[in-house]
C-alpha cells in the first residue's frame, strides 16, 4: 500500500524528534552535596570542580524511532566560556525486547 501525500511509508524514513536546550551560566558555582550512609547515618560532603563563570551550555540532538522496538539518536553537547571550551558528540542505540 502506498503512502498518502505528505506521509511516509514504514521502512522508508524513520520518524524523528528534535530536542535542544540552552543555558547561560553567569555566576561562579561549585557543585556540592551533603550525603549520609543509609545504614550508619554517618554524613559526608562532596564538592565538584567549579563551573566556568559566564559560560553558555548547549545541548541539541535528534532521536529516531527505527521500529517500534529499535531507536537511535545523536546529540551534541558543548560549553563555551573565556576560560574553557568543552564539546561532545554522543550516539545512542536502544533496543527494547520483552
Amino acid at each position: 500500500m502506498s503512502p498518502k501525500p505528505g506521509q511516509c511509508s514504514a521502512g522508508t524514513i524513520p520518524s524523528g524528534a528534535w530536542h535542544h536546550d540552552c543555558f547561560w551560566h553567569g555566576a561562579d558555582l561549585v557543585p556540592a552535596a551533603s550525603l549520609a550512609f543509609a545504614t550508619t547515618g554517618i554524613g559526608f560532603d562532596i564538592a565538584g570542580v567549579p563551573l566556568a563563570e559566564d559560560s553558555a551550555l548547549l545541548d541539541a540532538g535528534v532521536d529516531f524511532a527505527l521500529t517500534d522496538r529499535l531507536s537511535a539518536g545523536v546529540s551534541y553537547q558543548g560549553q563555551y566560556a573565556d576560560s574553557v571550551s568543552d564539546n561532545a558528540v554522543k550516539g545512542r542505540l536502544t533496543w527494547l525486547f520483552n
